[in-house]
């Protein structure tokens, strides 16, 4: 005790009102770290790291090493060393058929060997001349779509 009193529990410990059951109007607010902040019309002077995201009407000063990309509504022609074929001329590596050598050449020969379908569904499906279609010509077809 002080001064020979005796004290009994802390006061600052026990609550003022005595607990209930029933919700408080006002919802308990745990403390923050952080200061509220208050929006203001003044602008910040000191930059940021991100760069702003609205474009503007004034052409950037330093030029990027990335070309501009526009969108447009023809597609890009790769051009090729070999000129295309005429109608009915069988191109090596054209397995459907249509004149040009692509993936849909090497999905249809896939699929041939996989399913092991009739030798008509691809015409031009023994790339290496062995009088076989098989995985040897899958290979080679890759091997020509690639480059």
């Amino acid at each position: 005790g002080v001064d020979g009193m005796i004290v009994i529990g802390n006061p600052i410990d026990e609550p003022t009102e005595a607990p209930t059951d029933k919700p408080t109007d006002k919802p308990t607010e745990a403390p923050t770290d952080k200061p509220t902040e208050a929006p203001t019309d003044k602008p910040t002077e000191a930059p940021t790291d991100k760069p702003t995201e609205t474009p503007t009407d004034k052409p950037t000063e330093t030029p990027t090493d990335k070309p501009t990309e526009t969108p447009t509504d023809k597609p890009t022609e790769t051009p090729t060393d070999k000129p295309t074929s005429e109608p009915g001329e069988a191109v090596k590596g054209d397995v459907d058929g249509n004149g040009v050598v692509n993936t849909r050449d090497f999905i249809k020969l896939k699929r041939y060997l996989l399913l092991a379908a009739d030798k008509s569904e691809v015409p031009n499906g023994d790339i290496n001349g062995d009088k076989a279609i098989n995985t040897i010509d899958l290979i080679h077809l890759v091997k020509m779509i690639l480059g």
